[in-house]
């Protein structure tokens, strides 16, 4: 195991670091590693599109709720050709517009109310008879949508097994092999600069026992 980044941010959790720590840990090594695992505390979908743009898949929980109603958005399959939805029933929805929000919602709407009025789902799916069926998607749905998929397969669920292992121990060693239960300092500059020295101490104590490995290894074959 080796720290190959770190950071310490007066955030109340990760979600805003995930982007930042892949291109740190590629600054340091010089090597993009194509399969990130994280806990769910990074979970964005600014950054699970960020990373799909940067060619990195990532296994990572989604933090959001999971809904199991039969005309969730979720439910609708997207077409990247077309740039539109199909509903459950098989009925399309075309870009009709943007939403005027901070978040840059775009509209995806039926042909005419009529069409749902028409349908057994109407009432459930949707009760506006005059415009029908829409749905509002955010600037980082379609990214969210692919990676829920991905996070279903049983590759991405057997990958994600590993990172307890792999992450964890870290912080158990640091805590009570290297007796760092709580810093001893205060402010964000001073606390950023203790944990770069323990995980540079973890770093060179995990190099040690590699070369004390080695240097036995070729020992024995002499």
């Amino acid at each position: 195991m080796l720290v190959t980044a770190s950071d310490v941010v007066d955030e109340p959790n990760d979600a805003a670091r995930l982007t930042q720590m892949a291109e740190q840990a590629e600054e340091i090594t010089g090597v993009r590693v194509p399969m990130t695992l994280a806990d769910a505390g990074y979970f964005a979908g600014k950054h699970v599109a960020e990373l799909h743009h940067r060619g990195q898949q990532v296994v990572m929980p989604d933090k959001a709720r999971p809904t199991d109603h039969p005309y969730h958005k979720d439910q609708f399959r997207y077409d990247e050709e077309t740039d539109s939805y199909t509903c459950p029933h098989g009925q399309n929805l075309a870009f009709s517009g943007m939403k005027s929000n901070r978040k840059k919602s775009r509209i995806y709407r039926v042909a005419s109310g009529a069409i749902c009025q028409g349908c057994p789902a109407f009432g459930t799916c949707t009760k506006n008879g005059r415009y029908g069926r829409s749905v509002e998607i955010g600037l980082y749905d379609v990214a969210l949508r692919r990676h829920r998929e991905w996070m279903a397969t049983d590759e991405a669920k057997q990958m994600y097994v590993r990172r307890l292992p792999l992450v964890e121990p870290l912080f158990a060693i640091i805590k009570n092999q290297l007796d760092a239960q709580q810093f001893e300092l205060r402010g964000i500059t001073n606390v950023r600069a203790e944990w770069t020295l323990l995980v540079t101490a973890f770093n060179l104590r995990t190099l040690w026992r590699v070369w004390r490995i080695k240097t036995e290894a070729r020992s024995a074959l002499v």
